[in-house]
């Protein structure tokens, strides 16, 4: 008679248990198989095999096994288990924002380097840049803060610093904001390294995802571009992940879990032993606590690469106010009309 093996699999609901199932084949650990669940049929991820039947209860037959390899390894488990924790999510919850969720992978087209307008070559650096490179090289991990004006060169020393990890041979990670700025990086990092990296964001379909998945996991593609979602990303040997504009609260899911990418980042570069370089003009308030408390350690760029004065900063008290606009900026606004200058007004809300 055909032994059995039970699988132990976690599903995307939010119930802190797993579920048995059985298979006629053994299943890695890490690997998605679709199974039958009150009616329904859900995507989940091994936990754990064992060829002891549970007791109690007859197990159910999965419905088909998604990957013959592991989509998830030990690390990202892990990360998924602390995630459960830290946002008050379901194990499985965690695991399946990791996954991508397709059953077949479809291949996206690559960005070819003759589109970028970037500068394949490195540029040269400024005494802070300098300065900057040499410190986050020298230390070989930790976690660093780029704290610089707009245009004061952060994006050439990722670039410097991620050089020398993948002549390291380690994987990276380069988180963006948006989704629009990940086909901007990836052609910038096209041009510079001249090696096809992969994008990852949550408007690719299921299928998309899988692919660029199968990519990384295989080690094809060293370097993995995207935003947020992108920190799950199942990169062979991680060297270095790169959060550039870290104040942005993009980073921050709205949809359960809601997990901080930020946090995230720092969770998985101590799991992984890997360097963190987060950067930003206006850093978070929690970015600073932890620059202050030692945590993270502050690297300056305090000068614009291209030159040209900072502007000229005035703070109104509007309690001596009367009016919405203070005469100040009415005043000023006078003054640039007449002379024939444009003016423009941000406000801090919508609405």
């Amino acid at each position: 008679m055909q032994s059995k093996y039970y699988l132990e699999v976690a599903l995307p609901l939010p119930l802190h248990r797993s579920f048995t199932y059985c298979h006629d084949t053994p299943v890695e650990t890490g690997c998605r198989v679709m199974v039958p669940f009150n009616g329904r049929k859900l995507q989940g991820v091994v936990l754990a095999m064992s060829e002891q039947a549970p007791e109690g209860f007859t197990a159910k037959p999965i419905i088909r096994q998604l990957d013959q390899e592991p989509l998830l390894d030990t690390r990202l488990m892990q990360l998924a288990q602390w995630m459960a924790g830290m946002y008050f999510a379901s194990y499985g919850e965690c695991l399946s924002l990791m996954t991508p969720g397709a059953k077949e992978s479809r291949a996206i087209p690559a960005l070819g380097s003759s589109e970028a307008d970037f500068e394949s070559s490195p540029h040269a650096l400024s005494d802070a840049q300098a300065s900057a490179v040499k410190r986050i090289l020298e230390a070989g991990q930790g976690r660093f803060y780029l704290h610089g004006v707009t245009g004061s060169g952060k994006t050439e020393v990722f670039l410097q610093i991620a050089e020398q990890v993948l002549a390291q041979g380690k994987g990276i990670i380069y988180l963006v904001p948006e989704i629009a700025l990940t086909h901007q990086v990836s052609r910038m990092l096209q041009s510079r390294f001249g090696h096809t990296a992969a994008v990852l964001h949550s408007r690719m379909t299921p299928s998309q995802r899988l692919g660029e998945w199968r990519r990384i996991l295989d080690g094809s593609a060293r370097m993995v571009i995207g935003a947020r979602s992108a920190v799950f990303a199942p990169v062979q040997q991680l060297g270095l992940i790169i959060l550039d504009e870290e104040h942005e609260g993009a980073y921050k899911s709205a949809d359960r879990p809601r997990y901080h990418a930020r946090q995230v980042a720092m969770k998985r570069c101590i799991l992984e032993q890997a360097m963190l370089i987060m950067g930003s003009a206006t850093p978070s308030v929690e970015a600073m606590h932890l620059m202050e408390s030692g945590d993270l350690e502050r690297l300056g760029l305090p000068e614009r690469i291209s030159g040209g004065k900072m502007p000229a900063i005035s703070i109104v008290d509007m309690r001596k106010e009367k009016n919405v606009l203070s005469r100040r900026l009415v005043q000023s606004m006078h003054e640039t009309l007449d002379s024939n200058r444009q003016v423009i007004l941000f406000l801090n809300r919508r609405g």
